[in-house]
């Protein structure tokens, strides 16, 4: 009886919850102090002293919700003081001790990130498999989808508890796997399954809660209620359920579980049927758009709707070259002011401000979504990619190898974790987690879009291993997957130009639209250079033409300070075809002072042959293979990395 009993206090005393916020906290100090580093010159002390009071604190915290609980003991005793005094004196003079330099922090973050993963893991999961619909109108499927969507969303709530993520349990949908198997393959220590049945204006849901270890019903119920009165339903249904696990609901949490998304019946239907579109598809995508737009103008406070437009306008932006302007970010920050405690508006807040650069901001938002619920997978895999965009690579595949254990099925995830792996130099691992998002279940619309940045990860995987028949294949799968869009047609010319084959490129990039083309949009920013490369090389007039127009531009923005890595590659590109190595080599100066990594995934592509053999190029290349040797050996000391290694370890 002693752990049951154990595990009941440190839940009476919230301890876990004392934990998680006070890491996320610290989390968000650590990020600013990164950020703030370099340009107030921020020396090892400075550095040593935050890390010294952020690690002593978390042992303070611990101390203090032991005793101060919503059910511990109120006053300060003796050997309360005792322990803080000793947690002070052991922790400031250890660590005191360590270097003070950047890595520091850099090392305290991945830790906390890992506590933050820890804790997480801690928690029994529960898997929510998806409703099937009993309804007679098959019309009627999408009503059964959004109340599997939407009890998911509020069993979240409860911080007791760990959800598996809809991604994940979507294929299970008319499954014959027996329960103890989904639950292996799930990592569930629980599962839940039912039926809705929708009748006019009423609904019937019957869910059960089973222990796949006995195979046993812990809970049972059913629910006959208005359509109305369906959001109350699902508060009393994840009520019960975490009362079968024997977690604890707070009061806030309580009271959010009463807090409808919406109160316009409409504009909540109107949001499910949404919810059935592909955003991949450039008609279901324009119809999606039009829908979330009809539900958020019926009830302006539906921060839901508001958090699903700002997440299908990135889609649109980058699978569509489509120009969103500040509309996507507004609908964003929108949704967080409406509630501030709602994990998939502040995702989608953090990914639109990583889009923009403004990576501080971005991981204090996410890192908020991860301290309500860390169980939360796309705020971990929105993490992953802003470490792939800042260049914070380890820290990127870190929360991405987090994300990819809660939600096996969230390609954005994968992605960005085979992305961050790629750029730390482990090929092998990126290209095996990009097969794995290539071989996600097609019976999901939403994956048609996944498997293409699977194809591609597998191309990149194969392009830097010198596998050229791979790459060449998988190519071809690429833009199989994609029908041809603008986002297969832009990584198919960009891996033809790799491969120094002119007429291959020219066919994939002259099929894409002419507004993606631009740079207003930005989408693509590379693609017109590139073009004009392939014009070009193949003897076709207009490429010179195009590139001289574009250089015009490009050194018109870099004039007036607005140019970015893009711009600065396509002026090298424009010099590696005029054969002007000395402007060359002046570009490229510039894109390494911008950005020494990234610019490394293309270092064998045939514009740079001009100066392949200059001092300062072989230099940044030594460069690259030090800095790569470096992160080697911190993932070395993070753990597993292959995917079959990392899903053998999932969180029960």
């Amino acid at each position: 009886m002693l752990i049951p009993t154990l595990w009941t206090r440190l839940k009476d005393r919230k301890l876990v919850q004392w934990a998680l916020a006070y890491l996320a906290a610290a989390f968000g100090v650590l990020q600013v102090m990164d950020a703030l580093a370099e340009p107030l010159s921020l020396g090892g002390l400075a550095q040593r002293a935050v890390l010294t009071i952020l690690v002593t604190g978390f042992f303070v915290t611990l101390v203090l919700a032991w005793f101060h609980g919503e059910k511990g003991r109120q006053s300060v005793g003796s050997v309360e003081l005792g322990l803080i005094g000793l947690i002070g004196a052991l922790g400031g003079g250890a660590l005191w001790l360590l270097p003070g330099d950047a890595a520091t922090i850099v090392d305290a973050r991945l830790a906390n990130l890992t506590a933050l993963a820890e804790l997480d893991d801690a928690r029994p999961r529960i898997a929510v498999l998806p409703l099937t619909s009993l309804s007679a109108d098959e019309a009627d499927a999408y009503f059964a989808a959004g109340v599997h969507d939407e009890l998911v969303r509020v069993l979240s709530m409860i911080r007791d508890v760990g959800v598996v993520s809809r991604t994940s349990t979507l294929r299970y949908a008319n499954t014959t796997r027996s329960v103890p198997e989904i639950a292996v393959e799930l990592g569930a220590r629980y599962i839940v399954e039912g039926t809705v049945q929708r009748a006019g204006a009423r609904v019937r849901v019957q869910v059960q809660l089973i222990d796949p270890e006995s195979d046993q019903l812990i809970w049972g119920g059913r629910y006959d209620e208005s359509l109305d009165d369906v959001f109350a339903v699902q508060g009393q249904m994840a009520r019960a359920i975490a009362g079968g696990v024997q977690a604890v609901v707070t009061p806030d949490e309580q009271e959010r579980l009463e807090r409808p998304p919406t109160q316009d019946p409409l504009a909540y239907d109107i949001f499910l049927r949404a919810a059935e579109l592909d955003p991949y598809d450039i008609e279901e995508y324009e119809t999606l758009v039009a829908l979330l737009r009809r539900a958020t103008s019926l009830d302006t406070a539906f921060a839901v709707g508001h958090a699903r437009l700002s997440e299908v306008f990135i889609t649109g932006s980058a699978s569509h070259g489509l120009p969103t302007g500040d509309s996507s970010l507004a609908r964003a920050e929108t949704a967080v002011r409406l509630d501030p405690d709602l994990p998939p508006a502040l995702m989608t807040r953090g990914w639109q401000l990583g889009n923009r650069l403004r990576f501080a901001e971005a991981r204090i938002s996410l890192e908020r979504a991860l301290s309500i619920d860390p169980g939360y997978a796309p705020a971990w895999g929105t993490l992953a990619a802003i470490g792939w965009w800042s260049l914070d690579f380890v820290q990127g595949a870190l929360a991405g190898r987090q994300g990819a254990r809660l939600d096996r099925g969230d390609w954005r995830t994968l992605l960005h974790l085979a992305n961050n792996l790629g750029y730390i130099g482990m090929y092998r691992e990126s290209e095996a987690w990009s097969r794995r998002l290539f071989e996600l279940d097609e019976s999901d619309p939403r994956v048609r879009g996944a498997r293409l940045y699977g194809a591609l990860g597998m191309a990149s995987g194969a392009y830097q291993s010198r596998r050229v028949a791979d790459l060449r294949r998988h190519i071809t799968q690429m833009r199989a997957v994609g029908s041809d869009n603008v986002a297969s047609l832009y990584y198919a010319g960009l891996l033809f130009v790799a491969l120094d084959d002119p007429d291959a490129a020219f066919e994939a990039l002259s099929a894409i639209p002419a507004p993606a083309l631009s740079l207003a949009t930005n989408a693509f920013p590379t693609a017109g250079a590139f073009l004009g490369w392939s014009e070009a090389r193949s003897g076709r007039e207009s490429g010179m033409e195009r590139l001289r127009n574009l250089e015009a531009l490009r050194l018109q923005q870099h004039g007036a300070g607005r140019i970015g890595l893009a711009g600065i590659n396509d002026l090298s590109v424009i010099a590696s075809v005029l054969h002007d190595e000395a402007e060359q080599l002046r570009w490229f100066r510039e894109a390494v002072r911008l950005d020494p990594v990234r610019l490394h995934w293309l270092k064998d592509a045939p514009y740079y042959d001009g100066i392949r053999d200059h001092p300062e190029f072989q230099a940044w290349l030594d460069d690259i293979e030090t800095r790569q040797r470096e992160w080697q050996r911190e993932m070395a000391a993070l753990g597993p990395w292959m995917p079959e290694e990392v899903m053998g370890a999932a969180p029960r």
